[in-house]
């Protein structure tokens, strides 16, 4: 696994964002090696910031869009770029001013439902078609449930929640869903409250087994204990 971490300290990343070469040559840079490895772990903190124009750009070959793709296409495969990404974002929301922060985090909320939507739509269709691949398309698909089980605020998009739940009816037809780890999922407490049936069926026959998993993790805890004393 190769990692790059990227950070700028440059003064005109401080909003409202201004485009800076470094920007563009790193966008280059990234895109020339992102499909030579296997995952690109991103500190997206800085990069974010250069999305706040991204909705007034409406060049073709826009560097921001350029910079979309390629962290989407990483994101669809990668559950540690996916919580790096969703980490930023929470930071810049408990670290800065709502005011001045505000206009960028709705603008990345709003990429955010456009990429998770279009990726539903992609996988739900293949999954249709009967072309789903279930050996190279199993990462794919643990990705999108991971970002939206994880980071529940994205079943806010009516779209993706729709889209959501015919691809986790269509997963849950064909494979045992599984919740892995031993993290919370907050999305599948959400799922209670999805305005789909077969979604809120699916959502608490997880919340069922995230009861018994935190059982019988409590109760490991506890005979550790017990030995010890």
């Amino acid at each position: 696994m190769v990692c790059f971490f990227f950070m700028f300290t440059d003064q005109n990343y401080i909003f409202p964002f201004r485009p800076c070469m470094q920007v563009f040559r790193c966008i280059q840079l990234l895109d020339h090696f992102a499909p030579r490895i296997s995952y690109l772990v991103w500190f997206l903190g800085p990069l974010l910031e250069t999305f706040y124009n991204y909705f007034k750009d409406d060049r073709c070959d826009s560097p921001l869009k350029l910079l979309l793709d390629i962290t989407s296409r990483e994101m669809r495969h990668c559950t540690q770029c996916i919580c790096q990404y969703h980490q930023a974002q929470e930071l810049y929301s408990t670290e800065y001013d709502p005011t001045s922060i505000g206009p960028l985090l709705e603008v990345l909320r709003t990429l955010d439902g456009q990429r998770i939507t279009q990726h539903l739509k992609e996988i739900n269709n293949r999954i249709r078609c009967g072309e789903y691949d279930i050996v190279h398309g199993s990462g794919e698909i643990v990705s999108v449930m991971f970002e939206v089980l994880m980071f529940p605020i994205l079943l806010d998009d009516s779209y993706l929640a729709s889209e959501f739940e015919t691809f986790i009816d269509a997963i849950d037809k064909t494979h045992e869903l599984t919740l892995g780890g031993h993290k919370q999922y907050p999305g599948v407490y959400a799922l209670l409250f999805h305005k789909g049936r077969r979604a809120r069926s699916i959502g608490l026959r997880l919340v069922g087994r995230l009861s018994k998993l935190r059982a019988s993790c409590n109760f490991f805890v506890c005979s550790h204990i017990h030995q010890g004393h």
